[in-house]
């Protein structure tokens, strides 16, 4: 597994192969298939790998903050909490450029063996967010005006319950679609930033990125 990050540092996914993760950690090719059947086995255990490892890095930026907001005699905050998401996001992309352009990159056909796998440690992150916004909604901290909660109402009603059956334990309203076109705008932000298009654009990305996730919070209903 680590030889194959450190060939996708080097190599498009489309280009990674399990000879030369092979040739790159001193193995014989065919003892790469008692690991793994196939370069799509590997792929996938890459995406789980990658996306675990995103979910973990946000989650120990959140349980930090809580344990700072006790310190302090300060309640969790969804405002904080959201900010942290986005943050963290952010820094493990940049740390991780490989593994997020597997994730984010061009879907390639026929790469994933596993769905079901995947999309379980895909929506770790995912979930993380809503639970966020539902404790918002929830607090007080964001207000949603009637345009903002019926945003985008094309979105699927039945990607809508699904997503909002498997995260959440009670029945709730969410407006999937105003959140999905919320954390857009961010990540759309985070893949400029990492694929090395934003720096040609603006001086300092960093402020940037405050500035442009503290005006898509405010967008998103968030009392800031």
């Amino acid at each position: 597994m680590d030889g194959a990050k450190k060939r996708l540092e080097e190599t498009p996914t489309l280009a990674l192969s399990l000879r030369s993760v092979a040739d790159l950690i001193g193995m014989a090719p065919s003892a790469v298939y008692r690991y793994f059947a196939s370069r799509e086995a590997l792929i996938t255990a890459l995406c789980v790998d990658s996306y675990n490892s995103l979910a973990d890095y946000i989650e120990l930026s959140l349980n930090q903050d809580e344990a700072d907001h006790k310190t302090a005699g300060v309640a969790g905050m969804a405002v904080t909490d959201w900010k942290t998401l986005s943050r963290s996001y952010r820094q493990w992309s940049l740390h991780h450029p490989a593994e997020f352009a597997l994730l984010f990159g061009p879907p390639q056909s026929n790469e994933v063996t596993d769905t079901e796998a995947t999309i379980k440690a895909a929506r770790r992150f995912g979930d993380i967010g809503l639970q966020i916004f539902a404790k918002g909604i929830e607090s007080g901290e964001i207000i949603l005006s009637g345009d903002a909660a019926n945003n985008l109402t094309a979105v699927s009603k039945s990607f809508s319950d699904s997503i909002l059956a498997a995260t959440l334990k009670e029945p709730t309203t969410l407006p999937i679609g105003l959140i999905l076109s919320g954390w857009a705008c961010i990540h759309g932000v985070v893949c400029l930033e990492v694929f090395g298009f934003l720096s040609t654009m603006v001086i300092n990305t960093e402020v940037f990125f405050e500035e442009h996730l503290n005006r898509t919070m405010e967008w998103m209903g968030f009392r800031i």
